[in-house]
């Protein structure tokens, strides 16, 4: 184990233009602009850690924390778009006949490359097509016209987080888990 230190890292520090929230239990994906999720994390830093949650992760050595955060309402994130899974496409237990199975007990690192796979079969199949271009750029260059391209569309980057109890529904908190510092002592990404 290398890092046992939390780091300022973050919703106030990446860059994404869009969270989505993989939520297990629910079978739902949460959807919303980086910023809408702001104000809600300011009002509770201003009221004094209300809602504030540590994070921790057991090693050899006792439990180390690696995030902390706020468990914000699904409700004062805004706008937000809650997707249903499909059928059959997630699965919390390892006996369910589904696509994807994210059990709780697996690694962070894992539950995270599987809510990426989930929300890339989304987007494959329209599920997420409320996500518009940011912009549509013309190509001046000469080079890039005579292949072919006229226009280039750019497309929001994406923040996945798998949120194995968030959001609404039997045996969900109700809430996203919003990240503001973590420690990733196995180097897992």
């Amino acid at each position: 184990m290398r890092n046992k230190k939390l780091v300022n890292y973050g919703i106030h520090t990446e860059e994404s233009d869009w969270r989505i929230h993989v939520c297990v239990l629910a079978r739902k994906v949460y959807a919303f602009p980086r910023e809408a999720a702001l104000p809600a994390v300011q009002r509770r830093a201003l009221e004094g850690q209300d809602g504030h949650k540590q994070v921790f992760t057991p090693t050899i050595d006792g439990p180390i924390m690696t995030a902390t955060g706020y468990a914000i309402p699904v409700t004062e994130i805004d706008p937000i778009y809650g997707i249903t899974v499909p059928q059959g496409w997630l699965g919390h237990e390892f006996q369910q006949q589904a696509r994807i199975t994210i059990h709780k007990d697996m690694d962070t690192a894992i539950k995270g490359q599987k809510a990426e796979r989930l929300v890339r079969n989304m987007w494959n199949h329209g599920y997420l097509n409320f996500l518009r271009p940011l912009s549509i750029q013309e190509v001046r260059s000469l080079g890039q016209q005579l292949s072919g391209i006229d226009l280039k569309i750019v497309m929001p980057s994406l923040q996945v987080k798998c949120d194995f109890r968030g959001g609404e529904g039997q045996n969900c908190t109700g809430n996203l888990f919003i990240q503001l510092s973590e420690c990733n002592p196995f180097e897992r990404h």
